[in-house]
């Protein structure tokens, strides 16, 4: 779960580099998906993109499945 850093350009590192930690399967998360962090919110979409998954949300909670 991502929760160092809320802005770029050190949390699109961190996701990056955690990312490539998960096992297919396996899956991200992290918080403060919304308006106010619109870092955030980029980076969780930009992964789900490169895992061609969803980021699904629930409050400010998000995830993102890496597919197996």
């Amino acid at each position: 779960m991502e929760d160092a850093i809320p802005a770029n350009p050190g949390l699109g590192q961190n996701i990056v580099f955690w990312a490539s930690q998960i096992e297919a399967g396996g899956t991200a998360a992290g918080h403060d998906y919304c308006q106010d962090r619109p870092d955030v919110v980029t980076e969780a979409n930009a992964l789900a993109l490169r895992w061609s998954s969803k980021v699904v949300v629930f409050d400010t909670f998000w995830t993102v499945k890496r597919p197996a």
